[in-house]
């Protein structure tokens, strides 16, 4: 027998710094007590297959060999195979990392395999932990690339095997899955999964964690570059440091927790923040607002609809209702599908009853939501023989047949392809109408809708014609109020071509009053007008039209205006100074009123300007949307009023007035 003394220091688990050790047949020792020894490392490495016997005889002594000590077999990468004798009872910390170990025999003397023992041996397929070893170190097998099973006995007092993946004796902590698995699904008696479970797994794409995990511990499943998606279950409260840390192929975190789990430190570091975080829908806020979850952007992992608004159709059975929708969650872009096949994300020929939509997101998620709509009014026949008796190019007779029970009837009118224009109630009594101020050449469309009550109306009867060649005759434009006082106002309007005179009225809006003329020459050669009215009620609302006539005789004249509004100043109290100078006014009030509201058609804004202001106004819809810019211009002292009547479709929306740094929002609504 070959012998070789020498002197090994090194620092190791027993924590002797310096021991003598010697060689016997090419293996390293070194002394762990009198009469015992462990296997050491060597230069050149050990190589081939290893067999370590269970005792030595060195100087006429002999010795048991009871550890495989600290880095023995390290890095070893010539190594095949190593037996060792039932006499050994430690494994200690690194012996066989990184070695090229193929297969290896833990007799039944081993007791104890500490941390990091087998980690990165990729050449060892399989393992089998017999039942005498009561303590398996961190990481004794992280990074066995070509590991497919930790086995362990049955009767092993202390730990489990299922599918080849470590669990604690209860199964109720995952200690450790080999790292040649591809899938793993937990068992749902699991509350943990332990710090570098699944560390540098590479072979990891999916794994199923059940909704009795509690914890998933610190680096858990780092480097695991292969996993695609995570689903973590509403049970889990809590993630280790860099539990997620590399998993850099993630295209999606699914969390089902109601309230978001506490974060480790980097627990996402090198994980994309612009993958999908699906969490639910009640909890999105909270995602929002948690630290770590609120990098990414989380939302719904299902489409979800709500109804934004409901515009009811306009009679029992007619189909022009308009129900507009929001959709969050999923993933965009969406599809549409309406029960009537309209492909729109608003129906806008929505029915009283259920209205169906399938929304369908780019992962092929697919809702179906129903929105109803309900309280129909009760059916009542349609006007009749609707038609027209004369018309020229500026004036058309509508006439249609009377129903006995009818007691009023809703008229409404459109010009070429523009929406529908609410132009009024008209008693029972009658069976015509005369529509007046027309275009030339132009198409016109009629409906009327005969009313017994307010719960029981007929469909509406539609007729459409076009005028013949004549006279063009157009209402005026750019009309506003200007330089109102609590008295005073001045109508400010653009002048329409080929006028002779304009028709001018006003009225208070409560009421209503009665109607104010005016009837005004203007030359043609002036462009610009302004009619100044006096007299008015302080503090009323006030609304004006104007028609243009461009020949009296025979007449032909515009249609009126729409209605524009304004309100007049309150009245000053006898002691209140007259100059504006001398006026103390608070700056930081601004107002914007809106009339009438809620509207049909169009409605009136009217504001007031203490000092001169750069102003702007703007109309959003009820998602934070910009759908119009009404002014952005520089504007004087005074009070101002401006007509919108280009809010098309029904619903919730706000006007905001900014002045200089002033800003003051007001809701309106569209029937």
């Amino acid at each position: 027998m070959k012998k070789i003394i020498f002197f090994l220091i090194a620092f190791i688990a027993t924590n002797v710094s310096a021991n003598i050790g010697f060689i016997v047949d090419d293996i390293n020792y070194y002394l762990t007590s009198s009469n015992t020894v462990g296997v050491v490392e060597k230069t050149p490495k050990y190589e081939g297959n290893i067999i370590i016997p269970s005792t030595i005889n060195y100087d006429g002594k002999f010795y048991s060999v009871t550890t495989i000590g600290s880095y023995a077999f390290y890095n070893c990468n010539s190594l095949t195979s190593v037996t060792i004798p039932n006499t050994v009872i430690t494994i200690n910390p690194f012996a066989f990392m990184s070695s090229s170990l193929t297969s290896i025999n833990i007799p039944s003397s081993i007791i104890r395999i500490d941390d990091y023992a087998f980690q990165g041996c990729n050449s060892l397929t399989s393992i089998t932990i017999p039942s005498t070893v009561t303590f398996i170190g961190e990481r004794a097998f992280n990074t066995c690339s070509n590991l497919t099973s930790i086995s362990i006995d049955s009767t092993h007092p202390n730990y489990a095997s299922i599918d080849g993946v470590l669990y604690d004796k209860n199964i109720t902590t995952l200690i450790q899955c080999p790292g040649a698995k591809t899938s793993v699904t937990i068992p749902n008696s699991v509350t943990s999964i332990g710090d570098f479970a699944f560390y540098y797994n590479t072979n990891l794409k999916s794994v199923t964690i059940p909704n009795s995990v509690l914890t998933i511990g610190n680096s858990a499943f780092s480097a695991c570059t292969n996993l695609k998606n995570i689903t973590i279950p509403n049970s889990v409260t809590s993630i280790g440091d860099v539990a997620f840390y590399g998993c850099n192929s993630l295209t999606e975190i699914n969390c089902n927790a109601t309230e978001p789990p506490i974060l480790g430190i980097d627990v996402f570091w090198d994980v994309s923040k612009d993958i999908p975080l699906y969490v639910l829908l009640g909890s999105i806020d909270a995602y929002n607002a948690a630290t770590g979850w609120k990098d990414f952007h989380p939302t719904s992992k299902y489409p979800f609809v709500t109804p934004v608004s409901i515009s009811k159709p306009s009679c029992a059975d007619g189909n022009d209702g308009i129900i507009e929708v929001s959709i969050i969650g999923g993933k965009e872009p969406y599809t549409y599908s309406w029960d009537n096949g309209e492909t729109t994300q608003n129906k806008n020929n929505a029915v009283y009853g259920t209205n169906i939509l399938w929304v369908s997101d780019a992962n092929g998620n697919v809702l179906k939501k129903g929105i109803a709509i309900k309280n129909p009014p009760t059916t009542f026949p349609e006007v009749t023989n609707l038609r027209t008796t004369t018309f020229t190019a500026n004036n058309v007779t509508i006439a249609w047949s009377k129903h006995v029970e009818t007691t009023y009837y809703i008229v409404y009118k459109k010009i070429e392809d523009g929406d529908w224009i609410y132009a009024g109630r008209l008693n029972a009594s009658s069976t015509f109408c005369n529509w007046v101020g027309l275009q030339p050449n132009t198409t016109y469309s009629f409906k009327i809708s005969q009313r017994k009550n307010s719960t029981t109306y007929s469909c509406f009867t539609e007729i459409s014609f076009t005028t013949p060649s004549g006279l063009s005759c157009l209402p005026v434009t750019n009309m506003n109020v200007k330089n109102i006082t609590n008295t005073t106002a001045t109508l400010d309007f653009t002048f329409a071509d080929n006028h002779e005179f304009y028709y001018i009225r006003y009225r208070t809006v409560e009421g209503p009053g009665t109607w104010v003329y005016s009837l005004a020459y203007w030359g043609r050669s002036n462009f610009y007008t302004r009619l100044n009215i006096s007299s008015l009620t302080p503090n009323t609302d006030y609304e004006w039209q104007v028609q243009t006539v461009c020949q009296n005789s025979p007449r032909i004249s515009s249609m009126l205006t729409p209605l524009h509004t304004f309100r007049t100043l309150a009245a000053k109290n006898n002691n209140e100074e007259k100059t504006s100078k001398e006026l103390v006014v608070d700056k930081s009030q601004l107002a914007i009123s809106a009339y009438p509201n809620p509207f049909s058609d169009d409605i009136n804004i009217t504001y007031s300007l203490i000092e001169n202001s750069q102003v702007n106004i703007e109309i959003y819809n009820i998602l934070g949307s910009k759908i119009e810019s009404v002014v952005n211009e520089s504007q004087i002292t005074g009070t101002y009023s401006y007509q919108i009547d280009n809010i098309k479709n029904a619903g919730v929306y706000f006007i905001k007035l900014t002045a200089n740094d002033l800003s003051v929002q007001k809701k309106i609504i569209k029937h």
